[in-house]
């Protein structure tokens, strides 16, 4: 569905029909693209190893780069065609010399700062190519929605939760924003706070400690 027909199916769910509305389209649209972040973080709906910010050029012995701001999780990185290491960041010696050499790129991570950096610095100017979750695009009225057709019905589930948490007395429903926030997480379960910290960071396959 586009923006409109979102906004739309708001509208009839919340029964917002006169000619006086509750909410504007501009509110509804918002809480939308709200609820779209939320399902896509919640339960990484979006897969992307494809477009512009999946690349990233490198600069000769330069380690750290900045990711984009859609980008909330990396799961692989290759640099010029190879296939890099993740290692976490607790394991690395920071206070080792070979820590910040140039030569052979073979080993990622993602920092506190959400920049990625390459152990070691590139000697030579290739592509950063990334595999990622990340949020979708905000819509208007006239975008598709890049959340899959299937969610899109439960998703709206936080929009309307949003809506009923509208600090006017007219449309402040309290019971039903906790309703609506409890449907969405059915089909969306929160994060554990222990997630949320790792956020950007894949996990996987990372049980070594390495000393530079």
């Amino acid at each position: 569905m586009n923006g409109q027909q979102l906004i739309d199916r708001v509208r009839m769910k919340t029964q917002d029909l006169s000619n006086t509305k509750f909410w504007s389209d501009e509110e509804i649209l918002f809480n939308i693209n709200e609820a779209m972040k939320e399902a896509a973080v919640r339960s990484e709906l979006i897969y992307d190893k494809s477009s512009l910010i999946t690349v990233i050029p490198s600069v000769i012995d330069q380690a750290g780069y900045s990711l984009d701001p859609l980008i909330f999780l990396v799961k692989k990185v290759r640099f010029n065609g190879k296939l890099l290491e993740e290692v976490k960041i607790e394991k690395i010696d920071r206070y080792s010399e070979e820590m910040y050499t140039t030569g052979d790129v073979r080993l990622w991570y993602v920092d506190q700062d959400d920049k990625l950096y390459l152990y070691k610095k590139p000697s030579l100017v290739a592509d950063i190519q990334l595999e990622v979750f990340r949020l979708p695009n905000p819509i208007t009225t006239e975008d598709e929605c890049e959340i899959p057709l299937i969610f899109q019905d439960k998703m709206l589930s936080w929009a309307y939760k949003l809506c009923y948490e509208k600090l006017d007395a007219e449309v402040s429903r309290p019971e039903l924003a906790a309703f609506f926030d409890n449907e969405f997480s059915k089909v969306f379960p929160p994060k554990s706070s222990t997630q949320w910290k790792k956020q950007r960071r894949s996990t996987e396959n990372c049980v070594r400690y390495y000393r530079f």
